[in-house]
């Protein structure tokens, strides 16, 4: 992770909300596509947030219900072109990691009820550790984003199903996970073996999200290192 960013947004309910029209939405080009609307409205540092995102890679770390679903909605959608198509044709995929059952049908529900992109979701109990390698690329042919659990995304890396160089977008929510043997960890260990391997390795933009950079009881002079250890 290149930066990391905290933002406090307890005094920020007041502002006032921008138009959700004035984001550019690549996921919704033809058709009855475009009648395809969003509910949501963005307000002023949702915004700032998401233009930040576009251009680095970052942690964003917000309270419960202050939009981080909605930002990371918002950059799948600036993106989207580069999903759009078949992986034969250079198109790559989005993938949104999340660590429970319950949150792939969440967000999953989310992404597809704000966009027009076909969404795949993964977890366990789908016996996803027992498909053929042609059943995983029907899979990621097919859909243009995929909601998945770590452990599952850590073994379609590991196994070149899903190297990181067909994913143009990696979400990692609740991403304060992400330190020691978890599996979100791992998988940001190959992206810093890759990044160290060649600099111009074509790599997915990171957006991590968390309500809290720091998941354990620390003393006071040690949140500082435990923040770096994550970013």
């Amino acid at each position: 992770m290149d930066q990391l960013r905290d933002f406090v947004v307890e005094n920020m309910r007041g502002l006032p909300s921008i138009g959700f029209e004035n984001i550019r939405d690549d996921s919704t080009e033809t058709g009855a596509e475009k009648d395809k609307k969003s509910e949501f409205k963005a307000r002023s540092y949702q915004l700032e947030l998401f233009e930040y995102a576009k251009k680095n890679n970052s942690i964003l770390v917000l309270g419960t219900g202050s939009g981080k679903t909605f930002i990371s909605i918002l950059l799948i959608k600036e993106f989207a072109h580069q999903i759009r198509g078949s992986l034969s044709l250079d198109a790559k995929r989005t993938v949104f990691v999340v660590n429970t059952v319950h949150l792939v049908y969440q967000q999953a529900e989310a992404i597809e009820k704000h966009t027009a992109l076909s969404v795949g979701k993964y977890e366990g109990s789908m016996n996803v550790d027992f498909w053929s390698d042609e059943q995983w690329q029907q899979e990621i042919e097919k859909n243009e984003v995929l909601v998945i659990t770590s452990e599952i995304l850590k073994n379609l890396i590991l196994h070149n199903h899903l190297p990181l160089s067909m994913i143009n977008l990696l979400i990692l929510d609740e991403c304060h996970h992400a330190t020691g043997e978890h599996p979100m960890r791992k998988v940001m260990h190959e992206y810093e073996r890759l990044k160290s391997a060649n600099k111009a390795a074509p790599l997915p933009r990171i957006l991590g999200l968390t309500a809290c950079v720091i998941h354990k009881k620390v003393k006071p002079h040690q949140v500082e290192n435990s923040m770096r250890q994550l970013e």
